[in-house]
């Protein structure tokens, strides 16, 4: 049997319809502040994401002059122990010099 539908039936639907339009309409204005946000935090994320690989990139400098400083000590400090020993080597001699003017070529004896 079929079913006659009314005036008043046909208003009940047009205003389900009429309320899941503005459901719909509420939740594409969400849809597109949440994209909106999602836009803003992806830019946030680079702009963070930039200033670590400035910060990485500034410590990996400062790590590399001060290789270079250490090798550089370690040049300096190797001179220096050469000049040093030189002085040691000189002042060993000289003291073996003196022993021996002294014990074999004593004045005295």
């Amino acid at each position: 049997m079929p079913e006659v539908t009314t005036q008043t039936d046909l208003s009940q639907v047009l205003a389900i319809l009429q309320t899941m339009q503005g459901t719909l309409n509420a939740v594409q204005a969400d849809i597109k502040t949440v994209q909106a946000d999602l836009q803003a935090l992806t830019l946030e994320v680079k702009v963070n994401q930039a200033k670590t690989d400035e910060r990485f990139k500034s410590i990996e400098e400062k790590v590399d002059a001060l290789k270079q400083e250490v090798s550089d000590l370690r040049l300096q400090q190797r001179a220096t122990d050469n000049r040093i020993l030189t002085f040691l080597f000189t002042a060993f001699i000289t003291a073996v010099g003196l022993l021996t003017k002294v014990i074999f070529f004593d004045p005295k004896g």
